[in-house]
């Protein structure tokens, strides 16, 4: 949606990666940083999660730690530009994917179906 101020960069990644999710047939929500996204987890239990490790308020470890202690069973993929990934499988153990940014459209298809198990 157009609404709300978009502010640097990352606005404008979220909104291309929205648009690939759609583009591959996903039904995407979009959130401006980890507490507006567990918020949004709380009123409506996606299937998957795509998050940023690097983000404004929690990182996205803390993110998916608190996703999964409100619904365990929630598929969770990482976008993330850093190599170190120990605080991701910290959380996740070896059930964490981790999509390395810059990612295509295809490299994204590949790592949703490998968190739901197609």
């Amino acid at each position: 949606g157009g609404e709300g101020q978009r502010t640097g960069g990352m606005g404008i990644v979220r909104e291309v990666v929205a648009d690939m999710l759609a583009d591959l047939g996903c039904k995407v929500t979009v959130a401006d940083n980890g507490r507006a996204a567990l918020q949004l987890i709380e009123r409506d239990t996606p299937t998957a999660l795509l998050l940023d490790f690097a983000m404004p308020d929690m990182n996205g470890a803390e993110v998916a730690e608190a996703a999964l202690r409100l619904h365990p069973k929630i598929r969770i993929v990482f976008a993330t530009g850093f190599a170190k990934s120990d605080a991701i499988e910290a959380v996740l153990g070896d059930r964490a994917i981790v999509l390395r940014k810059p990612f295509s459209p295809n490299s994204l298809a590949q790592a949703l179906q490998a968190a739901l198990g197609q």
